[in-house]
């Protein structure tokens, strides 16, 4: 059976079953290609890769207290590079997920980053960390969502945010995809209860309590059921 749905061709939603980690203590596995750049970028796309990983696991993006770590994954994929002697704009394709459950393509990324930048948090929209912070929102909203049924609203607000501001920036192309992304993701309340229900099964199998997995199998399913109903009667009014 496949649990998954395509949400956008600049976004694609896996849901696998897999084990949840409750997140707390951010890992960042980053890897950018730039073969297709000229070798004087290969020196720049290392400090790159390296301020984002920082950027990411020097925040603590989640308070509440949880037990196991988790990670962030992205694979960068630099197509073009201009220098127009105030910006150096990048231009690309990005892989994110969490290693597990979530694995997202991004079809189409911008942004500006100089030799030695350092990616700062802040409410000010910037097109790199912008395009970090939203990654790790939405993925953070996913998993959390794991934990307690639509815990993950927050976060989804995050990245929804993050969102709106990238389509108002100099940089806006492919926000408006993004925005779209977000927005169906966090709407999706049947394939969000889905998630709680299969990983409160797991939970309850592990520990043999089997009516309690079954109770939650149910609830999969009727969710399952009321999603592709949706879906049936979306395609026949459209």
């Amino acid at each position: 059976m496949r649990l998954g749905s395509i949400l956008h061709p600049c976004l694609i939603v896996f849901f696998m079953g897999t084990g949840f980690a409750r997140a707390q203590f951010i890992t960042a596995d980053i890897k950018i290609d730039a073969s297709h750049l000229d070798d004087s970028r290969q020196q720049v796309v290392e400090s790159m890769q390296r301020a984002i990983q920082y950027y990411i696991e020097s925040y603590n993006w989640v308070t509440a207290a949880n037990d196991q770590p988790f990670t962030i994954q992205a694979q960068f994929y630099l197509d073009t590079y201009t220098d127009n002697g105030y910006l150096q704009i990048y231009t690309g394709k990005a892989f994110w997920g969490n290693g597990g459950d979530q694995k997202y393509y991004d079809k189409f990324i911008q942004f500006t980053y100089r030799p030695g930048d350092q990616l700062i948090h802040s409410t000010r929209f910037e097109p790199l960390p912008g395009f970090i912070d939203y990654w790790v929102n939405l993925i953070l909203a996913g998993e959390l969502d794991t934990y307690d049924q639509f815990s993950g609203t927050q976060f989804y607000g995050l990245a929804r945010k993050v969102a709106e501001l990238g389509r108002q920036s100099n940089l806006k192309k492919g926000w408006d995809e993004r925005l779209t992304d977000v927005e169906e993701l966090s709407a999706n309340q049947n394939f969000r209860k889905m998630k709680f229900a299969f990983s409160e099964a797991k939970y309850f199998w592990d520990q043999h309590q089997d009516s309690d997995a079954n109770r939650q199998i149910n609830v999969f399913l009727n969710a399952l059921e009321a999603g592709l109903q949706q879906d049936q009667a979306r395609i026949y009014l459209s």
